[in-house]
């Protein structure tokens, strides 16, 4: 079996797994949590129905796959940037028997749960969470086999308590897996769900929850203060709110505001959760959800644009932004962009608007563009 991540690059990295039967190409290597899951399917006993949690290439879903034909593979990603490119790299494998989602939760029922859990996105709250939903979703006798890269005591002394005992197998300085059996159904689980109150500046009482794996968890994070405070929108206006998080900045706008619509856009299907919530709690009308990690195009245009973009894959999705901000605005539409590093990013806004001006406000700035 053969894969290519990188398809036919002459710079790519040949791996061999399962006894060197199977060789994956990619640019530079898989991830160490990848290449231990990769190792455990053999041992693997027949599976039914297998999970892939947040894996990030499509490898270890393609290899399960392959091994297990008539076993169901699901590969979930909470962000669907992760799910469009395992889509990508299964199509040009001609891997069409896994099926990718992008969900906030794990839910169904699986014999098997494979989760490549990396450093880059361990946050406690978030693996815990992720962790009693993986022990809900499993059959009895069903394992959990979660990777890391290294010993993280907190999280091995919880799934232990989970799973009543956990194996720790191949520690070494490059990580290890965890691996937990189902012993008993129904466990006590914990909501890691945060509802909090917050005051917008006009003095409208709202009521916010955030989820584990959603930027600024338990708040509204200052980005969005600092954009609150700044941005101007009138009655009857159209906003796009890209990157939107728990939806804070949009749906306090809408309650001090008579707004015509409000699209609210995000990569992470766990914000888009949280912010369906927070707009039915707070009475928010006249809205839509739009999970999406390659821009969006509303119906119509609209009148003004706030986005908070990362900083990452070299300002690809910061550029990502600003182009959807400009495909969207009418004529005289105002983009709105919160940052801290402000200097790439005003060279992105300027290559597409022309121009920008720049607003200082509690150490970020607040970048605004016409159309």
């Amino acid at each position: 079996m053969k894969i290519y991540i990188n398809k036919y690059h002459k710079d790519n990295v040949l791996e061999k797994f399962i006894d060197k039967t199977v060789e994956v190409y990619s640019r530079s290597g898989l991830n160490e949590t990848e290449k231990r899951l990769i190792n455990v399917l053999p041992g693997l006993k027949e599976p039914q129905k297998i999970l892939v949690l947040e894996n990030r290439t499509g490898v270890l879903s393609m290899i399960a796959s392959d091994m297990y034909p008539l076993a169901k593979v699901i590969n979930l990603n909470t962000d669907r940037y992760y799910c469009d490119k395992i889509v990508h790299n299964l199509k040009h494998n001609e891997a069409g028997k896994v099926k990718v989602i992008c969900e906030p939760d794990v839910t169904g029922e699986y014999d098997v749960i494979l989760w490549q859990q990396t450093k880059a996105n361990l946050v406690k709250e978030y693996v815990f969470d992720l962790m009693q939903q993986c022990h809900q979703s499993l059959k009895r006798d069903g394992k959990l086999f979660l990777a890391l890269e290294e010993k993280e005591k907190h999280i091995t002394e919880k799934m232990q308590d989970m799973f009543g005992g956990a194996t720790i197998d191949g520690a070494n300085d490059l990580g290890l897996i965890l691996i937990g059996k189902k012993k008993k159904g129904e466990i006590e689980y914990t909501d890691y769900s945060d509802d909090f109150p917050f005051t917008s500046l006009t003095g409208e009482e709202l009521s916010f929850r955030s989820l584990p794996g959603v930027f600024a968890h338990h708040r509204v994070d200052e980005g969005a203060k600092a954009m609150l405070e700044k941005i101007e929108i009138k009655d009857g206006e159209s906003f796009l709110d890209m990157g939107c998080g728990i939806g804070s900045i949009g749906i306090s706008l809408a309650k001090t505001k008579k707004l015509k619509t409000i699209y609210f856009v995000d990569s992470n299907s766990r914000a888009l959760k949280a912010t369906e919530y927070n707009c039915q709690k707070n009475g928010i009308e006249n809205y839509q959800i739009i999970l999406s990690a390659a821009g969006y195009k509303a119906p119509g245009k609209v009148d003004v644009f706030a986005g908070n973009p990362p900083y990452f894959s070299d300002y690809r999705i910061a550029e990502l932004f600003v182009e959807t901000a400009r495909e969207n605005l009418v004529k005289g539409g105002k983009a709105w962009f919160v940052t801290k590093n402000p200097w790439k990013l005003v060279d992105i806004i300027r290559n597409h608007f022309g121009s920008c001006r720049e607003i200082r406000l509690h150490g970020y700035s607040l970048l605004v563009a016409e159309r």
